[in-house]
């Protein structure tokens, strides 16, 4: 006889544990739901006769998921990871999950519809990031890195491919005044993409996951298309802003790798007439050969 599983994760759900499990089962094999019990009483989560704890299997593996209230939310510091077989898993499970408002998020991580995260993980990746040559394993986690949902082949490649092709030349050693001219290439393009209101534009700029930190709050972006790009309309809206224009870019401190800029600009309504100016603080960093916007830390709305 089968050992009882000792210890069984609970999900916490705002009323919505029902659907929340019916479609969790219908995604995974080896899956049921084992037993509803319904409340006798009204409680701080629902009703009388509402599902107040369902036991269900995905998988083979026991959990339970609770209609307590909107008390608490689901974040990143809880996830379900699933050991996926194949390349034809990994799309499974990520066109499921992220079916009808779930998001994708950076390295195999997603949220489903009802916000809890998910690690779709394909069994090679961590065949592949054991490597017995350091070298094959860093280039696989550097691609992976780069990755949203997880590519097998991919990281293959990655792991095949040489450091260096024998008819490629070596980068040159980047200097003070070259990473300086690089880095100011990237604001200018990125402003410019922000006046035409260009939201990929922006986003070419940058790298990800890229982390705002604006109007007492910070904000992670974990991957391309994930900007407010209502933020034109809201500035148009709120004082007929037109356009913005850098009045500073002052690198302080730089290597190969990472820049820091002291940054101010001005916004401009459509008379020409100023709204405020604002000083930043920018840092960019060099993936791949490439400088893109990493972090921004504003004083400006």
């Amino acid at each position: 006889m089968a050992a009882a599983q000792k210890i069984t994760p609970c999900l916490w759900f705002d009323g919505n544990a029902e659907a929340a499990v019916g479609f969790y089962t219908s995604v995974f094999a080896d899956a049921s739901i084992d037993h509803v019990h319904r409340s006798t009483v009204d409680y701080p989560g629902g009703k009388a006769g509402a599902a107040l704890l369902l036991k269900f299997t995905l998988a083979g593996q026991h959990y339970l998921a609770l209609n307590g209230g909107p008390y608490h939310k689901f974040n990143e510091a809880i996830s379900l990871s699933v050991d996926c077989e194949d390349q034809a898993e990994v799309d499974y499970l990520w066109v499921a999950l992220t079916a009808d408002g779930g998001k994708p998020m950076q390295c195999g991580w997603l949220k489903d519809r009802y916000g809890l995260s998910w690690q779709i993980v394909p069994r090679r990746l961590p065949e592949l990031l054991s490597y017995p040559d350091p070298a094959k394993a860093k280039r696989v986690m550097q691609a992976m890195m780069q990755m949203v949902k997880i590519d097998i082949a991919k990281l293959e490649a990655a792991a095949e491919a040489t450091r260096e092709a024998p008819h490629q030349p070596k980068a040159p050693v980047l200097d003070k005044v070259s990473i300086e001219a690089a880095c100011r290439d990237v604001l200018a393009r990125f402003m410019d993409a922000l006046n035409r209101h260009d939201a990929a534009g922006m986003d070419a700029a940058m790298h990800f996951p890229h982390v705002r930190h604006a109007e007492g709050k910070v904000t992670i972006y974990p991957a391309a298309g994930q900007n407010p790009m209502d933020l034109f309309e809201r500035l148009k809206a709120k004082d007929d802003w037109r356009k913005s224009a850098w009045t500073r870019q002052t690198m302080v401190q730089s290597s190969t790798d990472k820049a820091h800029f002291l940054v101010a600009y001005v916004r401009y309504r459509s008379d020409g007439s100023e709204i405020g100016a604002y000083d930043s603080m920018y840092t960019l960093t060099n993936v791949g050969g490439r400088w893109g916007i990493q972090m921004r830390s504003s004083f400006g709305p």
